[in-house]
């Protein structure tokens, strides 16, 4: 028969090893730090000299140099190195902040990241995607095989 001691024990072991748990969570989650220095990149003719937005990311100096398709522009954008993406929505809010000092980005419409990986599927080819519409200031849908502009960020 169990006694109130054993289970109580047992709670108290358990709360302990999640405590530890979300320590080394919180550790690694803030050990990655974006760096003060300007990211690498395999492509300098599109990242050129990346623009830290500060205390959120960079972003790479100039369009990819025709628009594509989302699976085409997720490729290429992760195909510049490690940590290279398009942006995700609150990040494409971010840089919608901070556009005038962007001086690069163009009054287009540019992809945003698909938040899940279902939703990058091949299943999602007659699907949609969130763009970065910087003309209307707004960030809103199109169809995933309509060609739009690409920036690059470093996360």
């Amino acid at each position: 028969m169990v006694t109130e001691s054993v289970i109580r024990n047992v709670l108290i072991r358990s709360m302990r090893n999640l405590t530890i748990l979300f320590f080394y969570a919180l550790v690694i989650v803030s050990c990655r730090k974006i760096p003060e220095s300007s990211p690498s990149s395999s492509n300098l003719m599109v990242t050129g000299e990346p623009k830290l937005i500060p205390g959120h990311f960079w972003v790479a100096q100039f369009d990819f140099p025709e628009p594509m398709d989302y699976f085409q522009a997720r490729t290429y954008a992760q195909a510049l190195g490690p940590r290279w993406d398009l942006p995700s929505i609150k990040q494409a809010k971010v840089m919608m902040v901070y556009k005038d000092s962007l001086l690069e980005m163009n009054e287009d419409a540019y992809w945003i990241r698909l938040s899940s990986w279902s939703d990058q599927s091949s299943n999602n080819i007659g699907g949609s995607a969130d763009i970065l519409d910087l003309q209307n200031n707004e960030i809103r849908i199109a169809p995933i095989g309509a060609n739009h502009s690409i920036r690059a960020i470093y996360r």
